[in-house]
């Protein structure tokens, strides 16, 4: 039974063959707690949907590290977070629709489709006003020198229109986005059915057009056809144009998706895959209506350090068609074409199985706590049937997969293939129920994966098994790239050395580093200029610091606690002191009196052995190794 492909299958594309193999153990007594499987307690088990209400959104991360949310219909109101996750609501920049608005256009009642760019110095905020179903619409613009709203600097500035629209006009001047090119220019795209979507320069310092390019550029258009909402965003030498398609704003009967073309110049062509034209009815899907997930669409790009994302909402079949916000990852390929990755839940290396790439499953309702988001995937057992996970990963090399399953009726196995390498077979013992993913009922896949995106594809095998989330978790034996980081308040990245830059209330945060059963003694620090001190941490009892003393690698014992430390952690690096630019970091089964010298694996006594995430394993019989390609 198909139930969603939400990125159209006919227009993937192979991506680069591993000439890597992939190897699989799994344990057959799974054990019952996340502690004694590995993860450390902070590291949650189970995600949930926490992102708030919101259409048509708009994401900025200011200087501070902090997202700031806007959205539809509440005069500018502003939330924000420091996580993605948990926002706080702080109120409306508007009392009412702006008195020049009214004086145009007597009959706009809100403010839609906000957008939250920086130019220059300040932060502006771009806005729309109109009629639903008229193109008689105004587009203004205000600034702010901060968004930090405990400074006396924080306040707005309403720079008045910017543009307008009459029922002469062949367009509609709503949805506003701004976008800067390479050349540091200011654009801004705007539109909504009618013949589509337009694009004006803007000059900076003003906010309106700029006087010496009045041109109006058609980008993208569908002949009269539902599209709207455009906005864009600048990688490498391409920008992409996003657009929705079809019916919005009727809850869980829209049929909203998100569609997108590329071009090496702002004003176009922006062509899809097919090279068609998006001004000619071109486009390629990005994401459509998926299980409870309605008419996914609105949205708008941002950076946000190594990573971009991109803002949307749809509309939840579980919560009365309400519209709530998504935060998908743009994952970037080497052709330079692109997928959305997952909604972001708290955590970059959780991949849930129902907002993977779904062909012939079903999305299965969990209850209780039995699966994370309370959703996982099942029927994986037609032919042509898959689960394909998108994931980016800043850094190569070989990491642990762990994926979470169910096989009730008996042992099973899946297919995997890795970024379109030849698939090998992933085995899963027998588990007590369907439908149900405690602590430690797990596979761990061992897997050499590439910088950027990586497709991980489960299809049929054999037998039945369900999946509910995959984890991907770093080997703190290799070399751990410190500009690979998750989380930075106050931290940048150094392109140059591919490292992290930690000055003043800095920090870097690097999920799921996965140390065994531990036993570690020292880390090996390496660093491309800079000194003072950094503090190590695993979780908020497992800390030390250590010294800094310019460009070159020092190795540090462990102090206890760190040594101590099993399973799966977030390592955690604070500046203390100083300012440093940090490389690499990796840890060692040896002190430094013997010169960071890494013990092999094969060394340990077979009774002694354990799996990636700290497992004991008795003997061969806990350890399952199948045939794989290469």
């Amino acid at each position: 039974m198909r139930k969603h492909v939400w990125i159209q299958q006919a227009e993937r594309r192979t991506a680069t063959v591993l000439e890597t193999a992939l190897m699989a153990f799994a344990l057959v007594a799974p054990s019952a707690s996340a502690q004694e499987m590995g993860f450390a307690s902070y590291i949650p088990w189970r995600q949930t949907e926490t992102q708030p209400g919101a259409h048509d959104p708009t994401v900025i991360r200011d200087e501070r590290g902090v997202y700031t949310l806007m959205s539809t219909n509440n005069l500018l109101a502003i939330a924000q977070s420091t996580d993605m996750s948990n926002w706080t609501w702080h109120g409306s920049i508007l009392s009412k629709v702006p008195s020049w608005m009214l004086s145009v256009y007597s009959g706009i009642e809100n403010i839609w489709a906000p957008h939250i760019s920086r130019m220059g110095d300040k932060y502006w905020v771009y806005y729309c006003g109109s009629v639903f179903g008229k193109n008689t619409s105004l587009i203004g613009a205000m600034w702010s020198p901060t968004l930090d709203r405990s400074s006396p600097d924080y306040k707005w500035t309403d720079v008045g229109e910017v543009w307008r629209s009459t029922t002469s006009d062949n367009y509609n001047a709503i949805d506003p986005e701004i976008l800067q090119d390479a050349s540091g220019k200011y654009w801004m795209s705007f539109g909504s059915f009618w013949q589509g979507l337009r694009m004006i320069a803007i000059d900076p310092a003003t906010g309106k057009q700029l006087a010496s390019d009045k041109s109006l550029s058609v980008i993208a258009s569908r002949g009269g056809g539902a599209i709207e909402g455009p906005s864009t965003i600048r990688h490498g030498k391409y920008h992409y144009l996003f657009a929705p398609w079809d019916k919005c704003c009727d809850g869980v009967n829209s049929t909203y998706r998100t569609m997108y073309g590329r071009s090496t110049s702002p004003t176009g062509p922006y062509l899809d895959r097919s090279g068609k034209d998006m001004a000619s009815s071109g486009g390629t899907q990005l994401i459509g209506t998926y299980g409870r997930y309605v008419g996914p669409g609105g949205g708008s790009p941002f950076h946000d350090g190594r990573r971009d994302w991109f803002a949307l909402h749809y509309y939840d079949r579980k919560r009365n068609g309400g519209a709530y916000l998504q935060l998908r990852e743009i994952v970037y390929g080497d052709d330079g074409w692109l997928d959305f990755g997952q909604p972001f839940l708290g955590r970059h290396l959780a991949l849930e199985a129902e907002h993977a790439v779904l062909v012939g499953d079903s999305i299965m309702t969990g209850t209780g706590t039995n699966a994370s988001n309370n959703e996982y995937v099942g029927f994986i057992n037609g032919v042509g049937s898959s689960v394909e996970f998108v994931a980016n990963l800043l850094q190569a090399g070989e990491h642990w997969i762990v994926v979470r399953y169910a096989a009730g009726d008996g042992a099973a196995s899946h297919k995997l293939s890795i970024n379109g390498a030849a698939a090998t077979t992933v085995s899963y013992p027998k588990t007590s129920a369907w439908g149900a993913f405690p602590a430690g009922q797990v596979v761990v896949l061992d897997a050499d994966l590439k910088k950027g995106r990586n497709n991980i594809k489960f299809t049929k095998g054999d037998g039945f098994a369900e999946l509910d989330r995959i984890d991907i978790v770093r080997k703190a034996s290799s070399e751990l790239s410190l500009g690979a980081f998750d989380r930075f308040p106050g931290a940048a990245y150094d392109s140059a050395n591919d490292a992290v830059v930690l000055g003043a209330q800095a920090s870097a945060t690097y999920e799921n580093v996965g140390l065994g059963d531990g036993g570690f003694k020292a880390v090996r620090l390496c660093a491309a200029s800079g000194s003072g001190r950094v503090r190590i941490g695993l979780g908020a009892t497992s800390t030390q610091e250590v010294d800094v003393a310019g460009a070159g690698c020092a190795t540090h014992d462990l102090a206890t606690s760190l040594q101590s430390a099993k399973g799966v952690h977030d390592l955690v690096l604070t500046r203390v002191t100083g300012t440093m630019t940090l490389k690499s970091i990796q840890f060692l089964s040896t002190s430094s009196r013997v010169h960071g010298r890494i013990l092999s694996p094969s060394g340990r006594r077979q009774e002694d052995r354990v799996d990636p995430l700290g497992r004991a394993l008795s003997g061969e019989g806990g350890l399952f190794r199948p045939e794989f390609a290469r």
